[in-house]
């Protein structure tokens, strides 16, 4: 958990635009290297350790279609995570 928490710091830092550099301060890191747009935080960034609900595979059945789980970092998904 360690480990996924100094990644989730190290990506979350990389979205904000760096003030203190010229050259970065009106675009963020991530944008520059992955060519990302601005990110919009109500479906990019989600709360480390946070309970979510996750959506498993649709069956035919009568089983549980979602899933209990700890936010451990984003999907890189651009739909949201």
């Amino acid at each position: 958990m360690v480990k996924h928490l100094v990644d989730f710091v190290n990506n979350t830092l990389n979205m904000f635009p760096r003030p203190h550099n010229p050259l970065l301060a009106h675009t963020s890191p991530d944008a520059i290297v992955v060519g990302t747009g601005k990110p919009d935080f109500n479906k990019h960034v989600l709360e480390f350790g946070s309970y979510v609900q996750t959506f498993d595979h649709t069956t035919n059945t009568s089983r549980v279609r979602i899933l209990g789980a700890i936010v451990l970092g984003p999907t890189g998904n651009a739909n949201g995570s």
